[in-house]
């Protein structure tokens, strides 16, 4: 797993509250949880009502989870349409919690109930990966 990763999560169109239940059920089982927020300004120019994350500090590793498709229906990533929900991560913490942090994602990943595809990854953190096509520099 490199640094930062884009999954595709498989899911119905009005999964997310199952979706999210099951990604709450694990968090919980490491006394976490996620936050919702409608502070989208990181998706611009998509137009998102929302997204959920979760920062676990003592892995130093990032998750946000978005809908690949806007309210106006542009994807993020139209060649992956048949994606509802994006996960991006970020795994910040270096060598010393890499393998911890490793273990929690794919831990989530393999938890859920839904087909969960890797995407896209990068080991680059100051850059980053874009959270959709248009958000290219």
């Amino acid at each position: 797993m490199k640094n930062v990763s884009i999954y595709g999560i498989k899911t119905g169109t009005r999964d997310q509250k199952r979706l999210i239940t099951q990604v709450n059920t694990y968090l919980e089982s490491r006394d976490r949880t996620t936050s919702k927020s409608t502070s989208t300004s990181a998706y611009k120019p998509y137009e998102i009502s929302h997204y959920y994350w979760n920062l676990n500090r003592s892995l130093d590793t990032w998750l946000d989870i978005y809908p690949n498709v806007d309210k106006r229906g542009a994807f993020f990533y139209p060649e992956h349409s048949e994606y509802a929900w994006l996960m991006h991560v970020r795994l910040n913490g270096g060598d010393s919690n890499r393998d911890s942090a490793v273990n929690y994602i794919s831990s989530l990943i393999e938890y859920l109930d839904f087909e969960v595809s890797l995407l896209l990854e990068s080991d680059d953190l100051d850059n980053g990966l874009k959270r959709g096509l248009k958000c290219e520099d």
